[in-house]
């Protein structure tokens, strides 16, 4: 019995040096996106799992690699958050670009002068496409409220000049008599 029980302890100390070894890998990973960050965050989250389901090994040696797998673990979520700090503060001051980007639009509402306001709203959504991403919770509602703005600048443009040209065609008509 305690020689079977031996053999499977230190078979678990062989699973979970190999795990250490996994999360040191995996820890070492450069990662730059935020998909590449929830790519490999799940795959130490399972990492993890498997070290739990590993099994008992003996205490001296379980304890000195459970620290150094603690260690590694605690790193790779500490850098991780880290970058999402980071990665939120440039959210931030994009969607503090591009709801001026939205105001400036909205002013161009008012305007008579389409060839310019066109101009100006083309302008616009250029400076929109070279900006980053908002964060997932405005970059929708300043999208929406973009996109929706420039429509209604367009439909104006458009009707004003529809009326313009049936002026016009009555005044032709009118000359014509």
């Amino acid at each position: 019995f305690y020689e079977e029980r031996k053999l499977l302890q230190e078979k678990s100390l062989e699973t979970k040096k190999e795990l250490l070894n996994k999360a040191k890998e995996l820890n070492d990973t450069e990662l730059n996106s935020t998909k590449d960050w929830d790519t490999t965050t799940k795959k130490m989250v399972g990492v993890q799992n498997e070290w739990k389901k590993a099994g008992y090994s003996a205490s001296k040696d379980n304890k000195v690699l459970w620290k150094e797998f603690r260690a590694v673990c605690n790193d790779f979520f500490d850098r991780k958050s880290a970058f999402f700090k980071t990665q939120n503060g440039v959210y931030k001051e994009n969607e503090t670009l591009k709801a001026q980007l939205v105001e400036k639009a909205m002013e161009l509402l008012n305007t008579s002068d389409f060839k310019s306001g066109t101009k100006q709203l083309i302008e616009l959504q250029k400076k929109w496409k070279k900006l980053g991403h908002a964060g997932r919770h405005a970059e929708q509602k300043l999208w929406k409220k973009f996109k929706s703005t420039g429509d209604d600048f367009f439909k104006k443009k458009e009707a004003y000049f529809k009326e313009k040209d049936e002026s016009q065609l009555v005044n032709l008509d009118l000359k014509e008599k």
